[in-house]
């Protein structure tokens, strides 16, 4: 007999769910949800091209120098293929980093891999709309 346990099907509105949960963590700046929201081998590439990985942004949010008014996910588009969720949606976001007020809105990308402990955040990129 096989052990292996298989993973519940996914839904979208489990995905879905997930990257509300990531909004939420960046309103309560909660590093512990967004520690566990991450995969270790999580990527971002920023507006100015550069990539970052999870230790660089959860040190950047371990600064203390960000407060978040306002961070919100929305407009959702999930595409299911095998353990990978692609996500496509709206985010804005609303606060101040580092003394500097930033208020704007972004369509973004990001990609979820399920593992055996749940979805995790693999890549991001956001794209600044007006």
């Amino acid at each position: 007999m096989n052990n292996i346990m298989t993973p519940e099907p996914s839904h979208p509105q489990q995905i879905i769910q997930r990257d509300q949960d990531w909004a939420q963590a960046h309103l309560n700046l909660d590093l512990d949800l967004i520690d566990k929201i991450l995969a270790e081998d999580y990527q971002q590439i920023q507006a100015n091209g550069k990539l970052i990985t999870k230790q660089d942004l959860l040190v950047s949010y371990a600064s203390g120098e960000r407060f978040w008014e306002i961070a919100e996910s929305t407009d959702h588009h999930v595409q299911l293929i095998d353990e990978l969720a692609i996500v496509i949606g709206r985010w804005r976001g609303k606060g101040i980093n580092r003394g500097i007020p930033f208020d704007y809105q972004a369509l973004f990308l990001s990609i979820y891999r399920r593992d055996h402990t749940g979805w995790k955040m693999v890549f991001e990129r956001s794209i600044l709309v007006e």
